[in-house]
């Protein structure tokens, strides 16, 4: 899942880096997964998929960040640059209340995952659904994922 968690930071940061539309301050994000399939190693037990998409949401996949405005001002940029040349985006474009970006990360094991995402924001809440499609050792992989951010007050 290391795939999963570099690429929900990249859209995370995508989603809050709207320059001087978006305020910045202490933001939740909570992302829950609405679609999930993946090709299971042989002799995965039935309903392996169900239990993986369950264990994921029930780990709450909330995050509370202060973001200053320094942040907002290049956070794409800093989370590719974190990501250690392993993320890119291919497109990312951010305006008028509408959010579109695409990314491609090169995965130590499982070769490259490919994330499309798109969204509305307004100067305190953003909702987003972000697609992700590449390979785990098993085979295939593609997950759909809802994210809702709201700004929660000033940084404390």
């Amino acid at each position: 899942m290391h795939a999963t968690t570099t690429i929900l930071l990249v859209a995370v940061a995508a989603a809050t880096a709207g320059g001087p539309n978006v305020r910045p301050g202490e933001w939740k994000t909570t992302t829950t997964i609405v679609d999930f399939d993946m090709a299971l190693p042989p002799g995965a037990p039935p309903g392996m998929l169900d239990m993986v998409k369950s264990r994921m949401n029930s780990h709450g996949m909330s995050h509370s960040q202060c973001i200053t405005a320094a942040d907002l001002r290049d956070a794409p940029q800093k989370l590719v640059k974190s990501s250690k040349g392993k993320c890119s985006y291919d497109s990312f474009s951010m305006a008028g209340g509408k959010l579109h970006a695409t990314a491609t990360c090169n995965m130590e094991q499982s070769g490259t995952m490919k994330m499309t995402m798109d969204g509305r924001y307004t100067a305190t809440t953003m909702d987003s659904t972000m697609e992700m499609r590449g390979k785990v050792p098993s085979g295939p992989m593609r997950m759909t994922m809802k994210m809702h951010g709201q700004r929660t007050g000033d940084c404390g």
